[in-house]
């Protein structure tokens, strides 16, 4: 046997023809990127340029400090750890041994 050739019948798949053509089913019908900056940009170098200005919007560690546990250090505000220094919390469970 060749490299890559499989000895097995052939599949469904080897019946189809490959024209190149989209099925009609697939066709599109409405408007394609119809925004405003999709059809202003005509050249790749302006194109790269305002890629390049969403990029400088979005903070990254090469332009900026991320404190680190900031995405869940922000969600444990002063109010919601209140609730920690109320007796009921605080305390011993009524039914704990003396032990503990």
């Amino acid at each position: 046997k060749a490299a890559g050739i499989g000895g097995g019948a052939p599949t469904a798949a080897a019946s189809v023809a490959v024209d190149g053509k989209l099925p009609a089913a697939f066709a599109r019908t409405g408007t394609f990127l119809p925004q405003k900056i999709f059809n202003t940009i005509s050249s790749e170098t302006e194109m790269m340029r305002y890629m390049h200005t969403l990029q400088l919007k979005d903070l990254a560690l090469d332009k900026s400090m991320i404190s680190l546990g900031s995405c869940t250090m922000k969600l444990n505000s002063v109010s919601s750890l209140a609730p920690c220094s109320w007796p009921e919390v605080t305390n011993m469970h009524p039914f704990a041994p003396n032990s503990q």
